[in-house]
């Protein structure tokens, strides 16, 4: 996944506790859209992130982690934010 850039403008915390990015929209219906198309994938993978909307709903604020892990990041992690960048 790294390899072929699937974790692309995600920031990696040093010791691995989360990866996290913003995705800026230039509408509440697109970024909506995002959640919406992100959500399927997360439901999926039985795997879900930890986000939150600014900007007017416009920017969407995505974490991953995995609790199971302790925290950590894992390959699940990897998995939904290279579905992240592919929307």
């Amino acid at each position: 996944i790294v390899s072929r850039g699937g974790d692309l403008g995600w920031e990696r915390a040093e010791n691995f506790d989360y990866l996290k990015k913003s995705f800026e929209f230039p509408s509440f219906e697109q970024a909506n859209a995002f959640i919406q198309s992100v959500a399927k994938r997360a439901n999926s993978l039985d795997h879900h992130p930890e986000w939150s909307v600014s900007n007017g709903g416009c920017t969407v604020n995505v974490t991953l982690t995995s609790h199971f892990a302790d925290n950590k990041v894992t390959r699940l992690d990897f998995d939904l934010a290279e579905a992240c960048n592919d929307e």
